[in-house]
């Protein structure tokens, strides 16, 4: 993680805390603010670990865990970054929600390998190699 970047996001974060008290001028809802910003970006600040398996993939967070069979998904989606799950054949924009992403740690071959091999013939069609966005 790029230290700038971080310490840049969590100024963000508080002084939008800060903002929130003065308008407010409510303690406990610029807190609350504080909790959900950062909560809401939890991936960016923790690490997740990723298990692939035959039955599907597995998500390991700092607040749980996420477990998918392959089946649920349709197509897969590849950028620079990482890999993204889709339970559509088309883009959409609920995938975000309803779908899972993996992030690269070295190994993009080795993932995109297993989860073409995994979901089969039908998702590669869905395979798409320019970034998302």
């Amino acid at each position: 993680m790029d230290r700038k970047r971080c310490v840049f996001v969590i100024a963000v974060i508080a002084l939008f805390g800060i903002g929130v008290v003065l308008v407010t001028r409510d303690l406990f809802l610029g807190m609350l603010s504080i909790v959900i910003l950062f909560g809401s970006l939890n991936s960016y600040f923790f690490t997740a670990s990723y298990s692939l398996s035959d039955q599907g993939v597995e998500i390991k967070g700092p607040f749980g865990t996420h477990r998918r069979e392959w089946g649920r998904f349709k197509s897969f989606w590849v950028d620079p970054k990482g890999l993204s799950l889709s339970p559509f054949t088309k883009r959409s924009w609920l995938e975000h929600y309803r779908g899972m992403r993996l992030l690269y740690s070295g190994n993009k071959d080795e993932i995109v390998e297993y989860v073409t091999r995994a979901m089969g013939k039908e998702a590669r069609r869905g395979q798409r190699v320019t970034p998302v966005s």
